[in-house]
């Protein structure tokens, strides 16, 4: 993943913070020639984004998944176990359904 894709990652993110009248200030390419695994962490307790606005708006990416974890803000600090057990998990079914 390009540090471009990264950051369209990102903008999504915050899409899913926004309400729907919010147009950002360029558009997003095409997400689904996005073709890289991605992984989103989202805090449950987060008063800045909600969950299943921000899980729409990763749905346009063809190969995404969405894992909440319980945390307030800032996942590393507040759930940093939590956080890399996502990761491992991911990166586990990842790795083992490469041909």
């Amino acid at each position: 993943m390009t540090f471009r894709s990264c950051s369209i990652v990102l903008a999504l993110l915050v899409l899913g913070a926004c309400d729907e009248s919010y147009k950002p200030p360029e558009p997003l390419p095409d997400l689904a020639a996005i073709r890289v695994p991605v992984l989103a962490l989202g805090s449950t307790r987060s008063s800045l984004t909600d969950g299943a606005r921000t899980r729409s708006a990763l749905a346009a990416l063809p190969d995404c998944d969405f894992v909440q974890i319980d945390a307030v803000h800032w996942i590393p600090t507040e759930q940093p176990e939590a956080m890399r057990t996502a990761i491992e998990d991911w990166l586990g079914r990842k790795l083992t359904a490469l041909p």
